[in-house]
């Protein structure tokens, strides 16, 4: 993976260290070449490989880069052990490979506390709730509507109206009132709308900023592109020079429909094809909480949200 992939290097650390629970043996045991050779040598074993790569990350510059998160527990407990070690792999050999050794113990006896497993998994069974309640939220839509156009935006601000140093009260304050602005009057500027999920991420680069997935009458709209177009607008209409906004449709659309997982736009009740598309979109609004997820920087602040289904029930419109 990319070394700039820090949510990839967070998988797989996870990956590692949940291997490590159950491995059981020395990563990088001694062995003798044959009966008659009077030294070992050190053997890398596939999951020794495994944690050397995870080595090589920069965790220090993990930590640094999510001041505002809390980390799945194991790669807590690996980041906070290798920096502790100040071992890296390029100091790997056979002269250090006891010192790795070591280091995969101390890892493996922390990450197998029982404390530390309740944890995990209270972090993943969260994330498979949100994730639920989003799909079920979903098919609620699609029982009342024949058809729901489906609309992907990026609502954040310019990099030069925001703090870069971590996450902060200002920032996070002025993002809830701007999104409460821009959905405040959305029953009279998208009177079509029929549903919405966000989520509020933070990230060094970008500062706060909102995945938004909004649902749509499609008896009585189309044109995603142009509606995409209006919502941005609204965004920056509602924070003025201070806002960013990416209409997901209109700029990945067709490269999403030439791979063929096309999730956004028109989708009719019927097309199986692409609703198990739309619902990998909507996974992606909590799947990376499992292993990374923002601390609500305001008590009482909803990081994840989405609709409630219609009221009424019965036959689909249109």
């Amino acid at each position: 993976r990319d070394r700039y992939d820090m949510p990839g290097q967070l998988i797989l650390a996870e990956e590692c260290v949940r291997a490590l629970v159950r491995y059981r043996w020395d990563l990088f045991p001694r062995k003798k070449t044959n009966k008659f050779a009077k030294e070992s040598s050190v053997v890398v074993t596939q999951l020794g490989r495994k944690f050397l790569h995870c080595l090589s990350f920069d965790w220090y510059r993990i930590k640094q880069a999510f001041p505002g998160y809390r980390l799945n527990a194991y790669c807590d407990i690996f980041a906070d052990s290798v920096l502790e070690a100040g071992l890296t792999k390029s100091d790997f050999s056979p002269w250090t490979a006891h010192q790795f050794s070591a280091l995969a113990n101390k890892i493996r006896t922390a990450a197998s506390e029982a404390g530390i497993k309740q944890v995990v998994e209270s972090q993943l069974r969260a994330a498979r709730e949100n994730s639920e309640s989003l799909l079920d939220y979903i098919d609620e839509l699609f029982r009342f509507y024949s058809k729901l156009l489906v609309i992907r935006v990026d609502l954040g601000f310019k990099k030069v109206n925001r703090v870069l140093t971590g996450v902060g009260d200002v920032d996070a304050v002025y993002i809830r009132q701007s999104y409460s602005r821009f959905m405040h009057h959305r029953e009279r500027d998208f009177p079509d709308m029929v549903g919405y999920a966000r989520k509020l991420e933070y990230a060094p680069r970008t500062g706060f900023h909102i995945h938004c997935i909004f649902f749509f009458d499609g008896n009585k709209v189309r044109e995603d592109i142009t509606i995409g177009h209006l919502l941005c607008k609204r965004w920056l209409s509602v924070t003025g020079e201070h806002g960013r906004a990416r209409n997901i449709n209109g700029d990945k659309k067709a490269e999403y429909a030439k791979k063929g997982i096309l999730g956004v736009g028109m989708i009719r009740y019927i097309d199986w094809g692409l609703r198990r598309h739309l619902n990998s979109v909507a996974s992606y609004l909590t799947k990376a909480d499992y292993f990374v997820r923002i601390v609500a920087p305001i008590k009482g602040m909803r990081i994840f949200t989405h609709g409630v289904p219609p009221r009424q029930k019965g036959v689909r419109g249109g």
